[in-house]
């Protein structure tokens, strides 16, 4: 048992839209690609599996990208997730919820940060990109701005966790600890 390993799992109607847009990519006749930033215990890539076999009538690749564990602990408020990263469990849990996807479906766990491995992936090659990870407004910032640029023509970005548009915040508070 991983307490917390199906972080975002609180969250269950972003599935809708999750599927939803792996739903708009079904007219493509080319293998599609896709990008996660931020996968943790793997609770999106169960989405994006589930979709990718609903509704794909060709085979998906599924690069992720997160960490886990080898940097970035200490950005864990809470203790169990910061202890369940460091002894290597969410990696685990992770590749286990690899194993339900389906045999037309590829994932290729890729551990580092987005900021050292975006740059050495290929431009306009990826249908989709799901930004999850750092939740910095910099390192964000970064993850969209090489996510335009590895994202083919027509392709979609999209993203978890804005909950909030700045009119809605206290705007000099974010913009002094963005």
């Amino acid at each position: 048992y991983l307490p917390d390993f199906l972080q975002g799992s609180h969250a269950p109607e972003r599935q809708v839209f999750m599927s939803a847009a792996i739903n708009i990519l079904y007219p493509s006749k080319t293998r599609i690609k896709i990008i996660e930033i931020g996968s943790y215990g793997g609770a999106s890539l169960l989405t994006w599996t589930n979709a990718a076999e609903k509704f794909l009538n060709t085979e998906c690749d599924i690069t992720c990208i997160d960490p886990w564990g080898e940097s970035g602990t200490e950005l864990y408020n809470e203790e169990t997730m910061e202890t369940n990263l460091k002894t290597n469990l969410v990696y685990e849990v992770f590749c286990h919820n690899a194993t339900f996807s389906g045999k037309g479906i590829h994932i290729t766990p890729m551990r580092g940060s987005s900021q050292k491995i975006l740059p050495n992936l290929e431009s306009n090659k990826y249908d989709l990109i799901f930004v999850d990870g750092s939740h910095y407004y910099s390192e964000v910032l970064n993850d969209i701005k090489e996510s335009k640029r590895l994202l083919k023509l027509g392709g979609i970005i999209c993203g978890d966790d804005l909950e909030l548009q700045l009119e809605q915040c206290d705007q000099q508070f974010i913009r002094k600890n963005k």
